[in-house]
């Protein structure tokens, strides 16, 4: 899927939810402030989320060796398979610790995820 197909498929839930961007005037729905319904909002993400994929990165980074963005050439097959493996093991216990990197097995589970999305926004089979 590539990224325009899926900003469409996300504007579109928006819109059906009735998610609106703009800061207009409750009295007067003509008069804005400034008007962001066009652009994203980065706010809107937890950045919980962010710092636990960087956590985990910043581990793979120094126990490989690898570039940053070695990771999209890993089939993404292996990535389910430890996205399941760390949702298994964190299964009864949310606050469980990955013996191996220290992370919480939710990070390890971000991460992957972040890593199957970003092989569908750029078009690959995410299989």
């Amino acid at each position: 899927m590539n990224l325009e197909k899926a900003q469409r498929l996300y504007d579109n839930e928006r819109q059906k939810l009735g998610i609106t961007d703009s800061f207009a005037d409750p009295i007067d729905p003509t008069h804005s402030a400034k008007s962001d319904a066009e652009k994203p909002h980065p706010s809107y993400v937890p950045p919980a989320i962010i710092r636990s994929v960087m956590r985990v990165r910043e581990y793979g980074h120094a126990k490989y060796g690898q570039q940053a963005d070695h990771w999209n050439q890993v089939e993404p097959k292996r990535y389910h398979d430890a996205m399941l493996r760390h949702v298994l093991a964190c299964w009864s216990d949310p606050y469980s610790v990955d013996p191996e990197s220290g992370l919480l097995h939710l990070e390890h589970i971000a991460t992957n995820v972040a890593f199957l999305l970003q092989s569908l926004e750029d078009g690959k089979d995410a299989r």
